[in-house]
């Protein structure tokens, strides 16, 4: 199967040129009903399941037609679909993508789970040691690992401006779908957080890190992106995906830990005109990009 399937993983300056190279083969064409379409399809997932499964079957069932180009951002590589490739039968292809997502997930899912582990741990150090001076040593610590859980995201704004770079050259419609994977982190129960609330030298510290938001991109960056979609022509469609119930570690809770990226990609989805759900479904924002690209009747008459 993987012989069989010539799919190129390659530098996103090489996917640009291969663009280029496929829209100069294409007849340029006005009709909204044949226009040229260029697909970049980011999944920022850790657990792949059989929501993320049916996604896949959609892109290549139902979404892809002849002429259309196509880049896939698994958590760990891409994924460079040129039109020949496409042609072949959609099952091979659609066996292919699922098994590379799969695969890739679960390569994401280990560094996750290691650095939400480590915070865990030091937790455990904060819950069941012997509160001293090792406590301020501990909570810069937790302050640090939240930081490596952040790093092991993929899609960051400098990624998003060669996106937009990529489509600068590429006539036809342009879209960005991303989905995103709610994130967690584990931080003090109630109990454990009122003994940091009625230590002065440690309150201030203790609410800063476990119970305010994490810290979003600057305005200036988002702004950046905004205007690079703009004047590409690119619209972004968010889905933030719910998780499972999860169930907390002694002692402690799971806080949202991705509010950050929740509030970065609906921004963006809304000022180029794209689509943005919060769902535990991705499937659903699928259908609803779907039915965003089906022609408007009004427009034909």
């Amino acid at each position: 199967m993987k012989q069989a399937i010539a799919i190129l993983v390659f530098g996103l300056w090489l996917i640009s040129s291969n663009l280029a190279a496929g829209n100069a083969r294409q007849t340029e064409k006005n009709d909204r009903l044949t226009q040229q379409r260029n697909l970049i399809i980011c999944y920022e997932i850790k657990n792949y399941d059989s929501r993320i499964r049916s996604t896949v079957n959609t892109i290549f069932y139902d979404l892809i037609r002849p002429g259309d180009n196509l880049i896939v951002y698994s958590p760990a590589r891409v994924y460079g679909f040129s039109q020949k490739t496409l042609s072949r039968p959609k099952a091979e292809l659609c066996e292919f993508l699922r098994d590379k997502l799969k695969t890739d997930s679960n390569m994401a899912s280990s560094g996750h789970r290691q650095a939400f582990n480590e915070l865990k741990g030091l937790l455990e150090e904060l819950l069941y040691g012997n509160r001293g001076s090792d406590t301020k040593s501990l909570l810069n610590q937790y302050r640090q690992g939240l930081a490596n859980l952040q790093s092991q995201r993929r899609i960051n704004q400098p990624l998003l401006l060669q996106f937009a770079d990529t489509f600068r050259r590429s006539p036809g419609q342009n879209h960005v779908l991303v989905f995103f994977q709610k994130e967690m982190r584990p931080i003090p129960d109630s109990t454990m957080m009122d003994g940091f609330m009625q230590d002065v030298d440690l309150a201030f510290t203790a609410r800063e890190i476990f119970l305010e938001p994490t810290q979003q991109e600057s305005p200036e960056k988002l702004q950046a992106v905004i205007d690079a979609f703009r004047n590409a022509g690119v619209t972004l469609h968010f889905a933030y995906l719910q998780p499972g119930v999860e169930r907390a570690p002694r002692r402690m809770e799971l806080h949202e830990h991705s509010t950050d990226m929740y509030q970065f990609f609906s921004r963006l989805a809304q000022e180029t005109g794209g689509i943005s759900l919060t769902t535990s479904k991705a499937q659903e924002l699928m259908k609803a990009f779907l039915k965003r690209l089906q022609p408007d009747p009004s427009a034909t008459r």
